[in-house]
């Protein structure tokens, strides 16, 4: 590794397996720094459930291979970086002893990684098990990068996941939040204060992709949602519009994370399955709405919705479900508080499109590209600790 840079170690969700803020910002910033990147596991509870069966093969598969390379869904084929570790490790931090055990063999295979490099190490992680390892690895500066309440995530090991968020927020000497009510929930549990770094979005969204039919199988208007498909989703808003538009198709693009089983209930109601990253702005041209139909819960009124940025940098109508990440660009798209009000805002929106004012006020967004978040990012990851 180069010497004179600063080496950053990041741990966070599997290097090119879904694009996360993570992902994007560390990407734009590996021209300036060398990256060490550690694969996670450990934040689900252990179940025997087909999500939990095919995540473990995964891993198994990463460990015998022994890859430390792994193409991105983020293109960065002309970047030597990141290093990717897929360090072993058992998959359940609940209880004292397995928390040591994970951590001795973490501080093992991360170690070697750190000796080739003699310059300043930031540690950037956005799961909370590296409070372990805080005190254990030689990094000068350790930044937990909130992006998610993992306590409250459907299919996560609740309890050992909010005792080490605590331990590391105590520990760590910056804290990023994605959103308001992520750092108003660390300041009432902790008194620490953070700070805030909102989602952005990858520029090619705002040039109009040439279609490439990918959804023409699906008869009718396309109503579209992309991302992660689980139970933070809410079945009876899907319900309520597949059943009021019948003869349209509401396609789900992403992967399975065990989403209610009612999700699908509807004929109208598809699941397409993971597509390539950069065909998500040709998808958008082919729809006529794009949703958000998430559930009011506690997980969702704290977290920001990768997509809706990059859904706003495409010229069509968003209806979202009314949540504190959502009202903040009430302006640019519609927000409904029950089933009965998406219905009637996608009945006016697939007829009119969407509103003069929603297309002037989305210009905004183009003050938001991931470029420009990349170096809010790098700005508060090196500021001294106040």
């Amino acid at each position: 590794m180069t010497k004179s840079k600063t080496l950053l170690l990041v741990f966070s969700d599997d290097w090119g397996r879904h694009p996360s803020s993570c992902q994007h910002l560390i990407k734009r910033l590996l021209d300036r720094y060398d990256v060490v990147w550690v694969n996670t596991i450990g934040t689900r509870a252990l179940r025997l459930n087909w999500v939990t069966i095919r995540r473990a093969f995964e891993k198994t598969v990463s460990w015998i291979i022994a890859s430390t390379e792994k193409e991105s869904i983020l293109d960065v084929s002309n970047h030597r970086n990141p290093k990717v570790l897929n360090p072993k490790m058992l998959p359940s931090f609940g209880g004292k002893t397995r928390r040591r055990i994970n951590k001795s063999l973490l501080v093992k295979q991360i170690i070697p990684e750190l000796e080739k490099h003699d310059g300043p190490v930031i540690g950037i992680t956005t799961v909370p098990y590296v409070s372990d390892l805080i005190g254990e690895l030689p990094v000068d500066r350790w930044v937990y990068y909130c992006v998610d309440d993992w306590s409250c995530w459907p299919e996560m090991d609740a309890k050992p996941l909010r005792d080490m968020e605590s331990e590391l927020i105590e520990k760590c000497d910056a804290i990023i939040c994605v959103s308001r009510a992520l750092q108003s929930r660390i300041a009432q549990q902790t008194g620490r204060t953070s700070m805030l770094l909102q989602h952005g979005f990858d520029e090619q969204f705002l040039r109009r992709p040439r279609s490439k039919r990918l959804l023409k199988q699906y008869p009718g208007r396309k109503i579209l949602y992309w991302g992660l498909i689980d139970q933070r989703l809410d079945p009876e808003i899907v319900t309520a519009c597949a059943k009021a538009f019948p003869k349209d198709s509401f396609v789900f693009v992403g992967p399975l994370a065990n989403p209610s089983p009612e999700l699908f209930l509807p004929k109208n109601v598809f699941s397409h399955g993971v597509v390539e990253y950069n065909q998500l702005p040709a998808l958008a041209m082919e729809s006529s709405v794009l949703i958000m139909p998430y559930a009011d819960t506690e997980v969702t009124r704290q977290i920001q919705p990768l997509k809706m940025l990059e859904y706003l940098a495409v010229e069509k109508p968003i209806i979202a479900r009314n949540l504190p990440s959502t009202s903040e660009w009430a302006d640019c798209l519609d927000v409904a508080d029950s089933p009965e009000e998406f219905v009637t805002l996608l009945k006016q929106r697939l007829v009119k499109g969407s509103t003069s004012a929603q297309r002037r006020a989305r210009k905004r967004v183009e003050e938001h590209s991931w470029e420009n978040k990349a170096g809010e990012f790098e700005k508060m990851f090196l500021d001294d600790v106040s």
